[in-house]
C-alpha cells in the first residue's frame, strides 16, 4: 500500500528550488509562493468561504496518509490550487503531535492570495445563520421561498 501512495506524492523537480523560507505573516518581508494558514475549524471555514465568495470555486482536500508536508507545500505550488489537510489524518504530523488535534492547514498559492484576502475584506466573517439553529432555518426558508418563486416564474 505504501508503494502505491508514493506514486501520488508531489515532488519538486531537481534544481528548481534553492531555498525554502518560512515567516509568520506579521514578519513577512517577501511575496510567498504559498501562504500556509493553520486554523481551528471555525477559522478555517471563514478562510475557505473566502475562496468561494467571489469565484464559486469548489474546494477540496488532496492528500495521502503519508508525506503530508508535500500536500500543503509542494502540491499548491505546482498545481496553483488551494489545498487543505487535516494533520490528524496524516501519519507523521499525528505521530509527532506537530499540531493540535483540531488544526486544519490551508495552503494558498500565490495567484490566489489577492482573491482570498480581497474576499476576506468584503464578506461577512460570521454569518447570522451560524448563531443558532433557528437563524439557520429562517435563512434556509428564505432561500427555498426564493427558489420556488423563481421556478414558478419560469
Amino acid at each position: 500500500a505504501n508503494q502505491h501512495f508514493y506514486q501520488y506524492v508531489p515532488k519538486m523537480d531537481r534544481n528548481i528550488v534553492n531555498n525554502v523560507v518560512f515567516s509568520p505573516i506579521d514578519q513577512l518581508t517577501f511575496e510567498p509562493d504559498v501562504l500556509v494558514i493553520t486554523a481551528g475549524p471555525s477559522q478555517a471555514e471563514i478562510v475557505m468561504r473566502a475562496v468561494t465568495y467571489s469565484t464559486g470555486e469548489m474546494y477540496k482536500s488532496t492528500t495521502t496518509p503519508v508525506m503530508g508536508c508535500a500536500w500543503f507545500l509542494i502540491y499548491p505550488y505546482k498545481t496553483q490550487e488551494i489545498n487543505f489537510i487535516i494533520p490528524e489524518f496524516v501519519h507523521g504530523p499525528k505521530g509527532r503531535k506537530l499540531w493540535d488535534e483540531n488544526t486544519i492547514i490551508i495552503s494558498i498559492p500565490y495567484r490566489w492570495i489577492p482573491t482570498v484576502t480581497g474576499n476576506l475584506e468584503k464578506m461577512k466573517w460570521h454569518l447570522p445563520s451560524h448563531n443558532s439553529t433557528e437563524e439557520y432555518y429562517t435563512e434556509f426558508g428564505h432561500i427555498i421561498t426564493s427558489l420556488i418563486k423563481e421556478s414558478e416564474e419560469l
